[in-house]
């Protein structure tokens, strides 16, 4: 972890991360690392087949009273 003077690695030279799934626990992790990485080093890349963002596996009862599959995900769409 050098000193870059202060300026973000440029994507090219960032690590890369995959993580295989978007479950509850890949999200924690991703937002860890997030703030974690100060510098910029790391691009992570999501493998996975849901149709949808992260959603609360948890809260997913809660689901069949709105129908609104929105309302369980664990960030915004911009994330």
């Amino acid at each position: 972890m050098g000193d870059n003077g202060g300026l973000s690695a440029t994507s090219s030279s960032r690590k890369k991360i995959v993580v295989v799934g978007l479950g509850m626990v890949a999200i924690q992790f991703i937002e860890k690392l997030m703030k974690m990485d100060t510098q910029r080093e790391y691009d992570v890349v999501v493998i996975g087949e849901e149709p949808h963002l992260a959603y609360n596996r948890v809260a997913l009862t809660s689901y069949f009273k709105t129908r609104n599959i929105e309302e369980l995900f664990m960030n915004p769409r911009e994330w």
